[in-house]
Formats: C-alpha cells, sequence, structure tokens
C-alpha cells in the first residue's frame, strides 16, 4: 500500500504543477481505479475506494474550513508552512 501512496502523490503533484485547475475527476479515476483498484478484486472493495477517494477529493477541499466529518472536528485550514499544518495536527 505505500507503493500505492507514493504513487499516487507523485501524479498529484504532477497534475496539480501542470493545469490551472485541480483534475478532481482524473484523479479519482486514477487513485481508486488504477493505483489501488488495480489490486482489489471485490467488487464492493473497489466501490468503497472510489466512495472514500469522492468524499475527500473534491473542489471543496479547497475552501477554508471545509469540514472532514460531521463532527467539524477534522476541516481543512488555512495554507501554511509544514509546521502550521503539524501544529493543528
Amino acid at each position: 500500500m505505500l507503493e500505492e501512496l507514493t504513487v499516487s502523490r507523485r501524479q498529484l503533484k504532477i497534475f496539480v504543477e501542470s493545469y490551472d485547475f485541480v483534475p478532481f475527476k482524473v484523479l479519482n479515476y486514477i487513485g481508486a481505479e488504477i493505483n489501488y483498484g488495480g489490486r482489489v478484486t471485490d467488487a464492493q472493495d473497489k466501490n468503497l475506494i472510489s466512495c472514500i477517494l469522492r468524499n475527500y477529493m473534491k473542489p471543496e477541499i479547497l475552501e477554508e474550513g471545509f469540514k472532514f466529518s460531521s463532527s467539524g472536528l477534522y476541516k481543512t485550514i488555512p495554507a501554511g508552512e509544514k509546521n502550521d499544518y503539524l501544529e493543528y495536527i
């Protein structure tokens, strides 16, 4: 799974740096169907992977304060340095 994460991170970086917009649909497909889905054989597990990615990789995550959970405990924070993110975590 570490290999899939590494590949996904590299692809995300390439797409974000190469386009004027974030191609969320493409990134979701590559992540769910190719990078992770290629090793998953159960159809329900593939659907689960797609669902998880769609919930976290969408345009709304670029908005400050986007809530990742209904509790609101986890949300996006203003862009900053690495230490800002570590402090929030």
